[in-house]
């Protein structure tokens, strides 16, 4: 009987997946905040636009993160893109949680939603997309 080693099994290509659309999806998540923290200095923006571009962020930040753990893949983007949506959305709940003391309510709520939705989105976008041949 042989020991199938988590390399064979392809478990650790997944796991890559998951942490390179993670690492990108935090990334998009900083330069839209970025861009967005520009916006808010140039213009006066009311409290409700804010979280309007909070959200905006954390969507892109979860379709960017889908896209790239789908691509990486290959295959089954609905379900990469969710799992890892709901990553993304554990990471924003446990730092929202523990350094901002944010108790759940049903803004946090909507925020981990558009989260998931986005990386879903995102996911099927990644597996659709066309391979570069070079």
């Amino acid at each position: 009987m042989r020991m199938q080693t988590i390399e064979s099994s392809g478990t650790s290509r997944y796991i890559k997946s998951f942490l390179f659309g993670q690492l990108f999806g935090v990334i998009a998540l900083f330069v839209s905040y970025i861009i967005f923290a520009v916006v808010v200095t140039a213009i006066d923006l009311p409290a409700f636009a804010l979280n309007l571009l909070t959200i905006v962020g954390l969507g892109i930040a979860g379709l960017v993160s889908g896209y790239f753990s789908a691509k990486a893949v290959g295959n089954k983007g609905l379900v990469i893109g969710f799992i890892s949506g709901m990553i993304m959305s554990l990471l924003f709940l446990l730092l929202s949680v523990l350094l901002f003391s944010c108790k759940f309510n049903w803004m946090l709520g909507i925020k981990l939603i558009v989260i998931g939705i986005c990386a879903i989105f995102g996911g099927i976008f990644g597996v659709n997309s066309k391979k570069r041949h070079r």
